[in-house]
């Protein structure tokens, strides 16, 4: 039996313990400064000149209808991935 998995394609059955990803199409991302749930991604900037040990960092930035704009920064070291919001004032 295979199962449609929306961004994934059609798995096996007998694969879906290495497929295993949960994905809550309720559950989005709001702004972290007053929780409103409608933003859009206005950028998205990966620097890969990274120190030895360093994997780099990922910033994805958001404006929301609210007004506020933010972004969510992803920073890997060592196989360690860190994340943190900042408020773009």
């Amino acid at each position: 039996m295979e199962i449609f998995m929306p961004y994934y394609g059609p798995v096996h059955e007998k694969d879906l313990h290495r497929a295993r990803i949960d994905i809550d199409y309720n559950s989005g991302v709001k702004c972290p400064i007053c929780g409103y749930d409608y933003v859009h991604v206005s950028s998205v900037a990966q620097n890969t000149q990274a120190s030895s040990g360093d994997q780099g960092n990922v910033v994805i930035t958001f404006t929301g209808e609210c007004g506020h704009r933010f972004a969510y920064i992803f920073d890997g070291h060592k196989g360690i991935v860190s994340t943190a919001a900042v408020d773009l004032v």
